[in-house]
């Protein structure tokens, strides 16, 4: 059996947001090497993968982070990037499937919360395009374990959640 190591290829949290996640949250950010398998709809490591079964482009773009474990779950963090009116929508469309694969993964495995947190650039226009994936009736049962929002808004919504879940 062959195991490969992938670089991870995204930006990392900046240390004044993830200074203020771990206020809000009062959990350690942590790196991470889990990604999306989208051919199965798990997470996994890319430190554990088997060259020999696997294909790199099955799995989607790496998460920032991880937050410690105090709850059940595990909690995985994106930070989106700042995005100029030029290419906002063709950011946002990439963005919108990414997150329609952690809806996949949570119908498949609901042990996780996915926490996509977008720059000030994303206005209530654009959140609609979101809302309309978190209201679909395949996901009622689990689109409250799937944040999409700005840091403004996290800290609102990880108290109801944690108050809901655990």
């Amino acid at each position: 059996m062959t195991f490969i190591k992938i670089q991870r290829l995204s930006n990392t949290f900046n240390n004044y947001e993830k200074n203020i996640i771990e206020k809000m949250t009062m959990l350690k950010c942590n790196n991470t090497n889990l990604r999306i398998n989208k051919k199965i709809n798990k997470v996994e490591n890319l430190l554990l993968i088997d060259k020999s079964k696997s294909n790199y482009f099955d799995y989607l773009q790496s998460f920032d982070g991880t937050l410690d474990k105090k709850y059940k779950d595990n909690v995985f963090l994106y930070k989106y990037n700042n995005v100029n009116n030029k290419n906002k929508y063709d950011i946002f469309k990439k963005q919108y499937s990414f997150i329609e694969e952690q809806y996949k993964c949570l119908k498949k495995d609901n042990k996780h919360i996915f926490i996509n947190i977008f720059s000030n650039t994303f206005s209530s226009e654009d959140y609609k395009h979101f809302n309309h994936l978190s209201k679909s009736p395949e996901y009622k049962d689990i689109y409250y374990r799937c944040f999409i929002g700005d840091l403004d808004t996290l800290n609102n919504w990880f108290s109801k959640f944690i108050n809901k879940d655990n």
